[in-house]
Parts: structure tokens; sequence; C-alpha cells
């Protein structure tokens, strides 16, 4: 079967699968509430007041601003330049269709939100580079987490993490090694296109200067502000009068995310919230006040992305 017959296949059904993802993320979150008590998370979201969320919503805002100005700093190291206001605009509304998007794939539609200013094949490649470095962010911390969790699992265990770990970073590697013998590879007319785009995202990589310096300042960067995803739940745990130590929560925080790529939910809705009341609970949180601290990081985190990026989707 062609490749565009496949193509269509997919635009005829996404409406389908988004359902579906829609029905799992609902699915999963009725599970999680019907775990403990409904009653009890209710009395536990009448506990908070919204005025103790204000810190909360503010840090947040503050960590999304960070975000945008590390894919700006990305844009700026390959001789683009956005104002602060724009990156911050189009960061927004990318992560806002995150939200409705499995496998946080509205992310690359931050391009599109700058196409007056940066072409699209420099944008895509300002977004893969700044997924990378979150990807890179995700693999030190679970180095760490091997170094601070390894006596809860058997030696075996920790050396099969070690590796596993270790596999995408060494197929990231190979693959920018070798990424102009695989376009090499693609320049075929049945793969023009392909071959095309990807030269197009190649070049624009290429743009990218003095690399061995501005990716790890850039994953320096997504750690620091992984610290305040973390210092955004302990703050949650405080207003619910419980306290997590910020350097195992920000480690499991940053792994537990991860559960949002899985393309079976939208933007991981359930996934993660399962993760991270799994994780509250080991640290002797109650199962209800667990799922009310994640429901209440993802009402606050999509309000932020709703305020911050719907004028500008709806804008452009």
């Amino acid at each position: 079967m062609k490749f565009e017959s496949l193509f269509q296949i997919f635009k005829e059904r996404k409406n389908e699968l988004f359902i579906i993802k829609v029905i799992i993320s609902l699915t999963l979150i009725a599970f999680l509430v019907w775990s403990c008590n409904l009653q009890s998370i209710i009395s536990e979201l009448h506990s908070v007041s919204l005025i103790s969320l204000i810190p909360v919503f503010f840090l947040y805002v503050l960590t999304l601003f960070l975000l945008s100005l590390r894919w700006r700093y990305l844009l700026c190291s390959m001789n683009y330049k956005i104002s602060i206001n724009e990156s911050f605009l189009a960061f927004s509304a990318g992560i806002l269709l995150s939200d409705i998007s499995p496998g946080r794939i509205g992310d690359m539609t931050r391009p599109y939100f700058v196409r007056d200013h940066i072409p699209i094949s420099v944008g895509l490649a300002s977004v893969i580079l700044d997924r990378y470095c979150d990807f890179i962010g995700k693999i030190i911390f679970c180095g760490l987490a091997v170094l601070l969790f390894s006596s809860l699992f058997p030696q075996e265990m920790t050396i099969i993490f070690i590796i596993i770990s270790i596999i995408p970073v060494f197929l990231l590697s190979m693959s920018w090694i070798y990424m102009e013998k695989g376009l090499t590879f693609l320049n075929r007319p049945s793969l023009q296109r392909i071959h095309q785009f990807g030269s197009e995202i190649h070049s624009s990589l290429k743009r990218l200067t003095n690399p061995k310096l501005i990716l790890p300042v850039a994953t320096m960067w997504t750690i620091f502000i992984a610290f305040m995803h973390g210092f955004r739940l302990i703050l949650l745990a405080e207003i619910l009068g419980y306290s997590l130590p910020i350097v195992d929560i920000t480690i499991l925080q940053s792994l537990v995310s991860s559960l949002a790529l899985v393309p079976i939910t939208l933007s991981g809705i359930g996934l993660v919230e399962g993760g991270l009341t799994a994780v509250f609970s080991s640290y002797g949180i109650p199962l209800a006040t667990g799922v009310t601290i994640a429901v209440l990081d993802r009402i606050i985190t999509v309000c932020v992305h709703i305020i911050c990026g719907a004028r500008y989707v709806i804008k452009k």
C-alpha cells in the first residue's frame, strides 16, 4: 500500500483515534478515583483555598517562561531571533495543543506559530534540539534514580535499568553521527519528499553554532527547570499538610512525566496522575490525597496553558 493511501486512512480515522484516547484517559482517571474514596477526594479539594494555589499558579507561569527562553536560546544559537514575548506565546500555544494530542506532538506546532519570522525547517530543528535536551535531562535523572534507589531493587534489575537507559542515548548519538549517510540512503525517486524534508532539517541543525557549548547549557537549563516542577508538587503537598523531599520528587516527577509520551492517551492524562499518586504513596501520602495533588497539578498547568496560549492559537 502506498504511503499516500496510509496517510489518507489516518486522516479519515483521526477523529476516531481522538475519541478512543479521550475514553482511555477518562477511564484511567475514573479508575484512580474509584481506587480511593470519591468523597475523600472531594473533601480534600474543599480543604484547599484558591488563594493558597496562587503561588503554585505563578510558579508554573515562571516555569513556562523559562522553558520558552530555553527554546529562544536555541533559536538564537541558530542565528534566528524572535522577541521574548513571541517565544513565550508560541511556546504556550504549542504546549496547549500538546495537552490535546498524543505523545505531546503538539510541541511540533511551534514552528507554525513563528513562521513569519523563522523558516519552518529551522523551527522544527529547534524543537528537535529542545526535545533532545529534555531527553538528555531525563537520562541524567534516570542515572540519579539508579544511584539513589538502587538499594530498593535487586542488583540484576539495576544493571538492566542502566543498560536500558544507555541504549536510547547510543541510538540518538548514532543517528546524529550518521545522519548524512541516512539521507544518502533516502536519496531515491520513491523517497524524494522524505529526503528533501530530512535534508532541510539536517541543514537547519547544522546552523547551531558551537553545539558542544550550547547543548550542555540547554541541558543544565532543563535540570534547573525540572527542580521547579518538583517544587510545584511540593507546594501542593504542603497545602494539603504533607512534606516531600525536593531531590527525590524532582527526579521521580521527571521520570513519571515521560508517561505523557505514551500515545494511547491525551498528553498522558491518567497515566501521569497514576504514576505521581504511586510516588506520593511511597512517601506516606494517602491515596486520596495523592490523587488530589496530581489532579490539582494537571488542572493548574492546563489553566496556565489556556490563559497564556489559547488566544495565540486562535489568532494564528
